[in-house]
């Protein structure tokens, strides 16, 4: 179906070719199906969470608002797509450094999924890692560790070690070590998820962008700057954005230098968009 092959786009990291189908989709729900079934729903959902991985942050947010208000009053609170809105909002928020709106979000979510959809869900692990990577940009690490260690050992039974879920969770681990001097066990973690995500996700997915930008902040951990640099902007070149570079103590070493800065420059354009 149109659906599906736009889901298979969306996965591969093909968004040009995904948003018309899912446009086309959302179209013909609202048309045949009406604005309150599931299906449309479903189908708001995915444009939004393609707008956000996209970077299309303004095309986004007014979209998951709109679909989480129609799902709390057509599905109900506790609804499992309800929910899974509630957590994608979320880590938009999270994206783009707006930590006080993303905690509530996801606190409720989690504990919401955990009570409806068991502890190894794959909704429910998909939060819980939006949540440790919440508490990373904060450099909250003593909520964050725990909950990775977790995370990682459900993901990895249910899901399986190549999961994009478990890699990254298992990235969020390695950007975690690095911040908190065990320099040794972040570069193993790190380069693994690099590889795996070539492997299973390809080269032109955002994913991999996020793996370059930790990469970055274990460079820049250990004061190797050139090295940093070359891998943030690998990062920027692949489409991420998120505002823990503003922020992230890894990279205070670099502050200031025109390279750095103007990747930073690069990054906060596109959390505007």
């Amino acid at each position: 179906s149109m659906h599906n092959l736009a889901t298979l786009y969306n996965n591969q990291g093909l968004y040009d070719q995904a948003e018309p189908l899912f446009l086309e989709t959302l179209e013909k729900h609202k048309r045949v199906l009406g604005e309150d079934h599931p299906n449309t729903l479903g189908s708001m959902n995915n444009l939004a969470f393609l707008y956000s991985v996209q970077g299309r942050y303004a095309d986004a947010e007014p979209l998951f608002l709109e679909t989480l208000e129609i799902e709390k009053r057509a599905l109900g609170e506790d609804d499992p797509d309800t929910l899974g809105t509630m957590s994608d909002l979320a880590a938009l928020y999270i994206h783009l450094g707006r930590y006080d709106g993303a905690e509530p979000l996801l606190l409720e979510a989690f504990e919401s999924q955990r009570r409806v959809l068991g502890d190894d869900h794959p909704d429910t692990l998909s939060t819980m890692n939006t949540l440790a990577s919440l508490y990373i940009d904060q450099g909250r690490y003593n909520g964050a560790e725990p909950l990775l260690i977790e995370a990682l050992e459900i993901q990895t039974r249910v899901l399986g070690t190549d999961h994009p879920v478990t890699l990254s969770s298992t990235n969020l681990l390695g950007r975690l070590y690095a911040n908190t001097g065990r320099p040794e066990q972040a570069g193993i973690l790190l380069h693994e998820v690099l590889d795996s995500r070539l492997q299973v996700l390809g080269e032109h997915h955002p994913d991999v962008g996020d793996s370059y930008y930790g990469l970055g902040c274990l460079a820049a951990a250990e004061a190797s700057y050139d090295e940093s640099i070359a891998y943030l902007r690998q990062a920027a070149e692949h489409g991420w954005s998120r505002a823990s570079i503003l922020s992230d103590p890894s990279l205070d070493g670099l502050r200031g230098r025109p390279e750095f800065e103007s990747i930073v420059a690069e990054v906060k354009k596109n959390l505007e968009k």
